[in-house]
């Protein structure tokens, strides 16, 4: 065997073996384990549309990372001079088009992915408002909110919605920076008819129900106090059509039954387990019992 012939053969032989050491990135798996990792077994369940949802984008683009990872180990094969002087960007990408397809997946997935998570965030202020009012299991709610952001109640969903927005804008900001030029060209209208088809087709008609409602605003998020004051409100004017000018003791009285009835209605919710609802009777009864 010739010298080159040779070497060529001992080149080839070490990106083959570099190749088979080179892992399978599969996106879908990744995820899976990131979001068992910070999410809390407890809220898993409540969530389950959303890793689905989450799950189906990462899969869409495991077919471009994998060109990628095939790109750059068949590039590496070409003669190494050339090779040592060829830009990381054309040993990655098979041409210009594909960077750009690759990058335009990339920007959808992530105003996808920002909107799925928006709503998340609607169907998280509804949970809050159960367990907060729960009895014994309210307090423990609150106490491991206290421990994880210092605070009793959540913040303003206005305030969510602005943290979305802004780690969007970190991760366009992180592509420009990998070289993906990519200006958001999907329409609101677009967004939501593509989280109503993949909803649609996990079998979650709740969360399209749950996306309706809050597009035309039948829904309001709502932390604790705001949904409490709005309560306060919508009770004075049921107590003022009973023909009785509210405030004062009577209002109080009325006020705080129905406020049981209300609590009520909190236990008997769909958020609440068996084990979860027999807690907070045994916590009803003990308040009747002391008289609160």
């Amino acid at each position: 065997m010739k010298p080159r012939d040779a070497n060529e053969k001992l080149y080839g032989d070490f990106i083959d073996n570099l190749n088979s050491r080179i892992p399978t990135f599969n996106l879908e798996n990744y995820f899976d384990s990131f979001y068992e990792g910070k999410t809390p077994f407890y809220l898993r369940k409540y969530f389950e549309p959303e890793r689905k949802y989450f799950k189906g984008l990462a899969r869409e683009l495991n077919p471009y990372v994998e060109e990628i990872r095939e790109n750059f180990c068949n590039s590496l094969r070409k003669n190494p001079k050339e090779v040592m002087s060829t830009k990381l960007e054309d040993l990655l990408f098979l041409s210009g088009e594909f960077k750009d397809k690759f990058g335009k997946k990339i920007g959808e997935t992530l105003e996808e992915a920002s909107y799925a998570g928006e709503i998340a965030s609607v169907e998280g202020y509804k949970i809050w408002n159960v367990k907060y009012n729960l009895p014994i299991i309210g307090r423990i709610t609150r106490r491991k909110l206290r421990q994880k952001i210092g605070l009793d109640d959540l913040p303003s969903f206005a305030y969510i919605k602005d943290k979305i927005r802004e780690v969007k804008s970190q991760a366009y900001s992180f592509l420009d920076y990998l070289g993906f030029n990519y200006s958001p060209n999907l329409s609101k209208s677009e967004i939501r008819e593509r989280y109503h088809q993949r909803m649609r087709r996990n079998g979650y008609e709740n969360r399209r129900l749950l996306e309706y409602d809050y597009n035309e605003k039948r829904h309001l998020p709502l932390n604790a106090k705001e949904s409490e004051d709005e309560f306060r409100e919508e009770i004075k004017k049921e107590y003022s059509q009973l023909g009785v000018v509210s405030g004062g003791e009577n209002f109080e009285k009325y006020y705080k039954s129905r406020k049981k009835e209300r609590r009520k209605e909190f236990v008997e919710s769909k958020y609440n387990s068996f084990g979860e609802r027999l807690v907070c009777y045994v916590g009803m009864f003990f308040n009747w019992l002391f008289g609160k």
